[in-house]
């Protein structure tokens, strides 16, 4: 008898704690959390985990008064729209806020630092910054929360409901235990998406840089690396031939061309990118490789323009979205409309939008049936898009088999990968822990 899968994630979501494992309740003990709620903090540092700390803050309604340097070596600096003040000038005038630890270096440090300038030990909060930490302030996961809250837990246990078919058959459709895992940890980790201590063992248990690089983030874009390190894996002999949709600032097709190289392998690859700042820092990474050609167009099942809000209007450069109060219009075309002289072997999809996905998959179809290439598309870019982008590929009816790798130290990035029938299983794709 198949396993009833809404009934098990239900199962799962009821199972966990909910606001006492949000992140204030991490950052905070309970009468830190009421001093900080009536008075606000001061951030020690003014880097990455500083914003991430601050917006996130933020989106708990706690406030964020200033942020606080050893030294300012700028008079009226500002950061994230706040003033930036020297250690000394915030002891000198007596603040009575607390001091939140905002950087990532090691806390011993930081704590002698600020209790050596006179900062009184019962003003210093400490980060504790480990993954529960991490994952929780990153970016991608704040973006992420800010969508799911506006359905809340009880109503994407609804969505689920709904569409509990397509979810039996998506969990089907995977090819082994590991992904059907994953599907299931990861959903569970969307519906508690406030519960910072079930996206942690959800990393821990999936994530393939945790696996690869260990559970302190390395800034930067590991999914890059971690497309290929699974693509390529077991991969010995034979040119590579890569579709990059979604290239981005050239991150993943520079990994591409650096692990077929590392493995003696002949690359060849077709980057496109409709963003224009984005494509300008593509071509400035690639530079005049006569391997790889970029195309500043955006891939779509047929060829038309379409309204476009570009990267300018998002907190991450990564983002952007074809949108009807887009701030600019780009030219798009479909893969099948492409004549390709090799095989390709590889087409990582990762445009802006489940709805994209698909759209780019509808137009490429004929291209798919022809190569029969290895794909990688995202399954993250909204709730529904992790069962919903595994179906999508089963629809093609080409016998490949589908797996789920998570990428990345956020909640973001869980990718498809779906092998052809005609070629090994990469070794990655078997993993089973």
């Amino acid at each position: 008898m198949l396993k009833n899968i809404f009934e098990i994630i239900k199962s799962q979501v009821q199972s966990l704690p909910g606001e006492e494992c949000n992140l204030v309740r991490r950052l905070f003990s309970n009468s830190q959390l009421e001093e900080v709620k009536k008075k606000g903090v001061s951030l020690f540092g003014a880097g990455v985990v500083a914003n991430e700390i601050f917006r996130a803050l933020t989106y708990h309604n706690i406030a964020v008064n200033r942020f606080v340097v050893s030294k300012n070596s700028h008079l009226d600096q500002r950061f994230c729209g706040l003033h930036v003040v020297d250690l000394s000038e915030y002891v000198q005038k007596e603040y009575d806020d607390s001091v939140q630890i905002a950087v990532s270096r090691d806390e011993p440090e930081v704590v002698n630092i600020l209790l050596a300038s006179g900062v009184k030990t019962d003003r210093i909060i400490p980060l504790k910054y480990d993954l529960s930490v991490s994952a929780a302030i990153a970016d991608p996961t704040q973006i992420t929360i800010e969508l799911l809250s506006k359905e809340g837990e009880i109503g994407l246990l609804k969505k689920l409901e709904n569409d509990k078919d397509e979810l039996q058959e998506a969990y089907y459709s995977l090819e082994n235990e590991f992904s059907r895992n994953l599907f299931l940890a990861k959903i569970v980790a969307l519906v508690k998406y406030q519960n910072v201590t079930t996206l942690s063992e959800f990393l821990r248990a999936y994530s393939d840089p945790i696996r690869y690089y260990g559970p302190v983030p390395l800034f930067g874009y590991p999914e890059s690396r971690c497309y290929f390190l699974n693509a390529l894996d077991g991969v010995d002999d034979g040119d590579q031939f890569l579709i990059d949709v979604g290239a981005y600032d050239g991150c993943s097709v520079e990994q591409f061309k650096l692990q077929c190289l590392e493995k003696s392998l002949g690359y060849q690859a077709i980057a496109f990118e409709p963003d224009p700042k984005n494509f300008a820092a593509l071509r400035v990474r690639i530079g005049l490789d006569p391997n790889i050609r970029l195309e500043n167009v955006g891939i779509w099942s047929q060829r038309a323009k379409l309204k476009f809000k570009s990267s300018n209007n998002f907190l991450l450069r990564s983002s952007s979205e074809i949108s009807d109060d887009g701030d600019i219009e780009v030219p798009v075309i479909s893969l099948d409309s492409l004549k390709f002289s090799k095989r390709i072997t590889i087409i990582k999809a990762d445009p802006p939008g489940l709805h994209v996905a698909l759209e780019v998959l509808k137009g490429a179809r004929n291209t798919i049936t022809e190569h029969l290439p290895l794909l990688i598309f995202p399954a993250y870019h909204s709730f529904d898009a992790i069962y919903k982008m595994p179906l999508a590929l089963k629809a093609l009816d080409l016998k490949y088999k589908i797996f789920l790798r998570h990428l990345s130290w956020s909640i973001q990035e869980t990718d498809v990968f779906a092998v052809p029938p005609d070629i090994r299983v990469p070794p990655s794709m078997e993993a089973t822990v």
